[in-house]
């Protein structure tokens, strides 16, 4: 299968070879022959590293702040490179989500603009964002970290959706990111739904959700995490894996170089409602979910339907009903 795999997958045989692979296979060689051996890669990358780091051999750049004002203040951080303006409807939605669930927070939502008035990167940062490699997206794994360790607060992806208040028990905590639980009830859906995002085996790397983080500024590991992330940013010129930065938390975790103190809260409850927004409205099943968690992980990636092929409301469809 590795030979069939290796030679006939690529131009000039890829429509051979996925006319006569079903897509099971080749979902599945895929995730064993490059998806496995991809995440292993990134990972000795980041124990490398972190050793020369706990060596003393890795700089630690200074990060400046222009709104020191704002340390420890309540604050959710919210990004969108192109522009608040320039943001699609259904970010618009989610986005207005927030502003309904925010509390006592104030919302920033930050541009490639307005990035300065709060944060000076190392000007190795700067050079390397015109880097088509280095896009917004990976741009933003650093922005993250470097916004909740300096400043605090709670960092939400453009794609956060909520449907009630934040929850008091995530905000007490000096750092918090829901993460893989090894006995979530949710394990069949998750290989079933995406099976190079869930993974609940000892080979499996992506094991944290970097899209809600919770944290107090200035603690071990947001620091320890903006020290490495800088130090990627300097040192290399591509992206291993979309989730490198989710890599490094996992790698930062197995080789015990800082406390996790944070409690382990199943990172497929936040997933839940993303994977059942085209499929027909069921309010038991609604309610269940929002019952668990308050925040979820959508995606501007899809394209979402307000009724589904037999015209009937998908959950969606009642999300703008219920919310919008």
């Amino acid at each position: 299968m590795r030979f069939v795999y290796d030679n006939f997958r690529n131009k000039p045989f890829k429509p051979l070879y996925n006319a006569l692979v079903p897509r099971r296979y080749r979902k599945r060689w895929d995730f064993i022959y490059n998806e496995i051996p991809t995440q292993h890669a990134v990972e000795q990358y980041w124990e490398m590293t972190i050793n020369e780091y706990i060596k003393g051999n890795i700089e630690k750049p200074v990060i400046k702040i222009n709104k020191p004002e704002l340390v420890g203040k309540k604050i959710i951080w919210q990004y969108w490179a192109q522009g608040i303006e320039n943001a699609p409807e259904f970010v618009n939605f989610c986005f207005k989500s927030v502003d309904r669930f925010k509390g006592d927070y104030t919302v920033i939502r930050l541009t490639d603009d307005t990035v300065k008035d709060y944060l000076i990167f190392p000007d190795f940062v700067k050079e390397k964002r015109k880097s088509k490699v280095f896009k917004p997206v990976f741009f933003s794994d650093l922005l993250r970290i470097t916004l909740i360790n300096n400043y605090g607060g709670i960092w939400l992806d453009a794609s956060i959706f909520l449907t009630d208040a934040l929850p008091q028990n995530l905000i007490n905590q000096k750092f918090f990111m829901f993460s893989r639980d090894d006995n979530s009830a949710n394990k069949e859906w998750g290989l079933k739904t995406d099976n190079c995002y869930f993974g609940w085996s000892e080979q499996f790397k992506v094991n944290f959700l970097s899209s809600i983080i919770f944290g107090q500024p200035n603690i071990d590991i947001s620091m320890i995490l903006q020290d490495l992330m800088l130090n990627f940013w300097k040192t290399q010129d591509t992206i291993p894996h979309y989730f490198f930065f989710q890599i490094l938390i996992n790698t930062l975790r197995k080789n015990n170089v800082v406390n996790f103190e944070f409690p382990i809260i199943d990172d497929t409850l936040p997933h839940k409602l993303q994977f059942s927004l085209n499929e027909p409205f069921n309010s038991y099943i609604f309610e269940e979910i929002i019952d668990n968690v308050s925040l979820h992980k959508l995606s501007f990636h899809k394209q979402w339907e307000k009724i589904d092929e037999s015209g009937i409301i998908t959950y969606y469809g009642k999300l703008l009903e219920k919310y919008n």
